[in-house]
């Protein structure tokens, strides 16, 4: 796991059950920097969808340097991430997605040390939408406080972008961003991830809660397609999709007692689709990003009556992404105790 498509990644992001990782790459070589590249650019503007503009969101003087009497600044074409996944929608365009459900709690993606930029992450869907064509990543950028020469989680404070630091599944949002499907360069042939950068300065509207986004029950043979990641058009569908496997068993790890490998990855028998755990690991419950105590522990045997999670891309790496390891695993880790978190 370890380093993130969307930029590179350097953001540690998970050990196997015996203790936490350190910052490095996701195939668990050395720490790797987050190079600065076009999405530092693009999530400070964008051009304008065609069509008719949408509703403006506020501006977040506190986020930008823009006027906040820039009636335009937070303008955009109202979408649909149906009409994102379609290809209707040009990369690069400035677009509001007005009803969105939150289906992650908010996370660090990634920190750069080339420009001091941490980034912030939340999975969301589609309000009453399951499956295909229902999941965008939201992306959202902050300065660090150690501007050059951030470090890591440490030096991005959680309340200076545009997600809330509170933000919990199903929360009811909307956002206004640059959009685009992206994968790093060096993940030849892999099908890109549909996300939506958040314009700097525009907040992110948080309306009201409800019940988090359903998960779609998929087969092993769908979720082994998925895994490929070679099928964009599939892909492009099932993009931050809310997802469910079910009756798995998982894989043992070389040399070891348990099933959780390296940056927490449990693979298994019945399919391709390996379940990763960036999310439970860089959200900000318990002790913070990165907490020892926010690691997965199952040990070899493990059967799983259901796991659960998003679609997402690892680096590389087409996965499940865990949300919760209390809530959308059975059983849980044990480090749930009794209760979810």
């Amino acid at each position: 796991m370890g380093g993130w498509g969307v930029l590179g990644l350097g953001l540690a992001l998970f050990a196997c059950s015996e203790a936490p990782r350190p910052i490095a790459s996701s195939s668990g070589g050395a720490p790797t920097e987050v190079s600065s590249d076009a999405r530092d650019a693009a999530g400070e503007g964008g051009d304008s969808a065609s069509g008719d503009a949408g509703s403006r969101l506020p501006v977040d003087a506190g986020q930008s340097t823009v006027d906040a009497a820039d009636a335009g600044f937070c303008t955009g074409q109202a979408v649909t991430i149906a009409e994102l996944a379609s290809g209707s929608v040009r990369q690069g365009a400035s677009v509001l997605l007005p009803a969105l459900v939150a289906s992650s709690q908010k996370f660090l993606l990634s920190v750069s040390k080339s420009n001091g930029a941490c980034w912030w992450a939340a999975v969301a869907a589609a309000a009453g939408t399951v499956g295909e064509n229902s999941g965008v990543l939201l992306l959202s950028k902050s300065a660090s406080t150690a501007g050059m020469a951030v470090s890591g989680a440490s030096d991005c404070p959680p309340d200076q972008d545009a997600l809330p630091a509170d933000l919990a599944p199903g929360d009811q949002l909307a956002a206004f961003g640059t959009f685009e499907d992206y994968a790093p360069t060096a993940c030849h042939g892999k099908a890109r991830m549909r996300e939506l950068l958040i314009k700097a300065g525009c907040a992110v509207n948080r309306t009201g809660h409800g019940e988090p986004p359903s998960t779609a029950v998929i087969t092993p043979e769908l979720a082994d397609r998925l895994a490929a990641g070679s099928d964009a058009a599939l892909l492009r569908a099932w993009s931050g999709a809310r997802i469910e496997l079910a009756e798995l068993d998982a894989l043992p790890v070389d040399g070891s007692t348990s099933v959780v490998g390296p940056y927490g990855v449990i693979s298994f028998a019945q399919t391709k689709l390996a379940l990763h755990s960036k999310i439970p690991y860089a959200d900000l419950s318990g002790a913070g990003v990165g907490a020892s105590g926010e690691s997965l522990a199952f040990s070899y045997p493990a059967h799983f009556a259901r796991a659960s999670g998003v679609l997402f891309l690892d680096y590389c790496t087409w996965s499940l992404e865990l949300r919760d390891p209390c809530t959308d695993l059975s059983p849980q880790s044990a480090a749930c105790g009794s209760s979810a978190r």
